[in-house]
């Protein structure tokens, strides 16, 4: 994922060294002396930050009428858009599996019947 920079403390090479690389095999490659892998930086910490949302009791019974008709606008967008990308096959095909098949074993036949009249005729 991440390279760390080391520097060694005895001679001042820099080596880069992978972040999961152990403290125990890391020797220097100019000097050979043991080198440290440098501490840990603790992850800062998240917070999350919620939004006050009016109540639907707050609402009057137009801007109801007009937050159900956004929600059923916005829903019929999503499902066409949904649709068109999880397609459902509507027709399997099965005629032209038969055919081929039919038309394999023609031409195997064919094939194998070639072979024999030619052997036969030799």
């Amino acid at each position: 994922m991440a390279d760390i920079e080391i520097r060694c403390a005895q001679c001042g090479k820099e080596i880069v060294v992978s972040e999961f690389a152990s403290a125990e095999s890391l020797i220097c490659p100019a000097c050979g002396q043991p080198m440290a892998l440098p501490e840990r930086h603790e992850p800062a910490s998240l917070t999350i930050r919620t939004m006050d949302r009016k109540s639907k009791t707050a609402l009057t019974g137009a801007e109801m009428d007009m937050d159900i008709l956004a929600r059923a606008v916005a829903a019929k967008e999503t499902d066409s858009v949904l649709g068109e990308v999880h397609k459902a096959r509507t027709a399997i095909k099965k005629s032209t599996t038969l055919w081929l098949f039919i038309a394999l074993l023609i031409v195997g036949g064919g094939l194998v019947g070639w072979q024999y009249a030619v052997a036969k005729h030799l």
